[in-house]
C-alpha cells in the first residue's frame, strides 16, 4: 500500500487549543499525536466533521515557549475507546502557515530526528560493545 502523505510525521509532545473560524470563543483542548509539515494528528473529545477549518494554537514547552498559530482543515476523523478524555482521533491538513511558523515546525522536526538518530547511534556502539 502506497503512502498518501506528502511529509513524514513524527511524534512531538504538544498542546493544542482549536477553535473555529466562525467561533473563537468555542475552544477544543487536544493532545498532539503527531506533526509534519503538511498537518498534525489530534486526540480530541469532540466529533467534527470534515472540512471543518481550525485555528490551531500549538505549544510544544521543549521547543518554543510561545504557541506556533496555524489554521488547518479536518480531513478525517475516527472514534477511539480509551481511559482519556479523548476519544476521537483526527486528521488535520494545514491550509494556512506563515513561513515564520513553517520554519519553527521544520525545525522542531529536525531536532526530534537528530535525537532518534543519537539513540540509533548510542545502540549501534552499545551493541559492539558487546
Amino acid at each position: 500500500m502506497r503512502e498518501k502523505r506528502s511529509y513524514v510525521r513524527l511524534n512531538i509532545p504538544m498542546e493544542i487549543v482549536c477553535s473555529f473560524q466562525e467561533n473563537k470563543e468555542d475552544n477544543i483542548y487536544a493532545i498532539g499525536q503527531d506533526i509534519s509539515l503538511g498537518g498534525v494528528r489530534i486526540l480530541i473529545d469532540r466529533k467534527l466533521g470534515v472540512g471543518a477549518i481550525l485555528e490551531l494554537n500549538m505549544t510544544m514547552p521543549f521547543f518554543f515557549a510561545e504557541p506556533i498559530i496555524v489554521f488547518a482543515e479536518v480531513v478525517w476523523q475516527q472514534a477511539k475507546t480509551r481511559e482519556t478524555s479523548a476519544h476521537y482521533e483526527t486528521g488535520l491538513r494545514f491550509i494556512k502557515i506563515n513561513i515564520q511558523n513553517k520554519k519553527k515546525i521544520k525545525g522542531v522536526l529536525i531536532s526530534a530526528v537528530r535525537e532518534i538518530l543519537k539513540k540509533l547511534d548510542r545502540a549501534v556502539i552499545d551493541e559492539k560493545q558487546e
